[in-house]
């Protein structure tokens, strides 16, 4: 996922969610597991987010 950061002119701005169930798919995650994980990946893009505009 490190390759799926949507950047603008600001800098990024998020994750691609779109690219989330290839990678399901792609490591076969259980469907009862994925919203789990969603969730997860929020919670640690808004910490990364939060991380890089402290430094910029």
């Amino acid at each position: 996922m490190r390759t799926q950061w949507i950047t603008g002119f600001n800098g990024r701005t998020g994750i691609n969610y779109c690219s989330i169930p290839v990678v399901f798919d792609l490591y076969n995650i259980e469907q009862q597991k994925r919203l789990a994980i969603f969730e997860d990946i929020m919670v640690m893009e808004n910490a990364a987010l939060g991380v890089m505009q402290k430094s910029s």
